[in-house]
């Protein structure tokens, strides 16, 4: 638990808020008493100055200053204004001494005499208000007030310092806590349990996150769905025509068979089946590498649509089938691959003559749309279902689940023909109505693009 995200981020923002709360506290703690000090001396030069007033009206009533000692000492000096060993003198301007309430009576001269307050009854000085010692001093009273404030600084710090702990506590247990689910999840995914999905609450990135886990999930189960559908695809598609050498050859050596042209050609046929197979599976793994070698360079598209539609004539016209050859002579030429276009052209051509009844009729049509050669392959076949559109160019797929492994092939063509086009750069896809056709359609970009 030492390292645990939370404990981390717990700590260091208990750290920060105790700096932080500590800083704020001594420089309020100070900020008090200095302003509390500087409160008390403006309070006692005001004192100083309603006692400066009354002395002057003491004056004007009486004339003198007889009597005034009983003032100063009893009188205005009783209550809050006298403060431990705070000294007050009244003296005339010369000097001299008329009350001292340290009872020094000692004269009064020089940075004195110009520290005094002046008394003047009718604007004329008749004396001077002179205050020594600590004046800004604290009393018992003062003292207690500062310190219960001071207290209550403090208090309050420690009481911030509480509940930004248990708010941020709180905080980052709503970021761990889906953190955490994430990190089991990854530990059981990592130990091959695929179905394993999180909890979406949010819309933050920590949401954004889980969502991003779920989607690497389902691909991942996707992927492992589609390896064993593959492998088992290919034991299939293998078992068939080994399993037809395999009773010809025991046939032979039995003496079932006799070893005539017709029943070695059934067998070099399926051993051509099986050649074709291992190539195309070959390909298909050199292109998921990154290792297909594409070998670049000025294609006439017209003139290798032209030789592959010849070359299918033959299968197409046994099978009743009408091939329609619709590109312009003047097509751009494409870089790429003319062995590999070829075979792409091938496939899907193949494949339109295979899914098209008797009768009916397959067209080849290529142009120019804004710098990239389109070419679309059209039958007249049964369409394709929308349901089965998005499988159409993965492996060992069929449309057509009744047809045999001669009649509809291995299911890799469209497979191939997709990787041959990105390869190239370009994209493939495919357009159909049930009933009315199906049209693939592939892309290169033209010469110099």
């Amino acid at each position: 638990m030492r390292g645990s995200l939370f404990f981390k981020l717990t700590g260091g923002f208990a750290l920060v808020v105790l700096v932080t709360l500590a800083g704020v506290t001594l420089v309020a703690y100070r900020a008090i008493g200095v302003e509390f000090q500087r409160l008390l001396v403006r309070g006692r030069i005001q004192e100083t100055q309603d006692l400066s007033s009354a002395l002057a009206d003491y004056y004007g009533e009486h004339g003198g200053w007889e009597g005034v000692e009983w003032l100063l000492s009893r009188g205005v000096l009783a209550g809050p204004r006298g403060m431990p060993g705070e000294r007050i003198i009244l003296a005339r301007p010369d000097g001299s001494v008329l009350f001292d309430s340290w009872q020094r009576n000692e004269r009064m001269e020089g940075e004195q005499l110009e520290r005094g307050l002046p008394i003047q009854p009718e604007g004329q000085t008749v004396a001077l208000l002179i205050t020594e010692g600590p004046g800004e001093r604290m009393g018992v009273l003062e003292r207690a007030f500062l310190q219960r404030v001071n207290l209550s600084v403090i208090l309050a710090g420690v009481l911030g310092v509480v509940i930004a702990l248990l708010l941020g506590g709180l905080l980052f247990m709503q970021i761990t806590r889906p953190l955490g689910r994430l990190k089991d999840a990854a530990g059981k995914l990592a130990q091959g349990e695929l179905s394993q999905r999180v909890e979406v609450d949010s819309g933050d990135e920590i949401g954004e996150l889980a969502r991003a886990f779920n989607e690497m999930a389902e691909s991942l189960q996707r992927a492992e769905k589609l390896r064993k559908n593959m492998v088992a695809d290919i034991a299939h598609e293998l078992r068939t025509p080994l399993a037809v050498i395999r009773g010809h050859l025991e046939a032979l050596q039995d003496g079932v068979f006799a070893p005539t042209q017709e029943n070695i050609g059934i067998i070099h046929e399926e051993t051509l089946l099986l050649a074709r197979l291992v190539d195309d599976l070959r390909e298909l793994a050199l292109a998921d590498a990154g290792q297909l070698e594409i070998e670049r360079g000025p294609v006439n598209l017209e003139a290798l649509i032209s030789r592959v539609v010849t070359g299918m004539r033959k299968k197409a016209s046994e099978k009743g089938v009408f091939l329609v050859e619709e590109v312009p002579e003047r097509l751009p030429e494409v870089r790429a691959d003319a062995q590999r276009i070829n075979q792409v052209v091938s496939n899907l051509l193949s494949n339109g003559v295979t899914y098209t009844p008797s009768g009916g009729k397959v067209t080849v049509a290529a142009e120019e749309v804004d710098g990239w050669v389109e070419v679309r392959v059209t039958d007249t076949g049964p369409g394709i279902p929308p349901e089965e559109m998005p499988y159409l160019f993965k492996r060992f797929y069929r449309s057509d689940k009744s047809r045999s492994r001669v009649q509809g092939g291995s299911g890799l063509g469209l497979a191939i023909a997709k990787q041959l086009v990105e390869a190239h750069g370009g994209r493939i896809w495919a357009e159909s109505e049930v009933g009315r056709g199906a049209t693939f359609v592939f892309t290169l970009p033209c010469q110099g693009r």
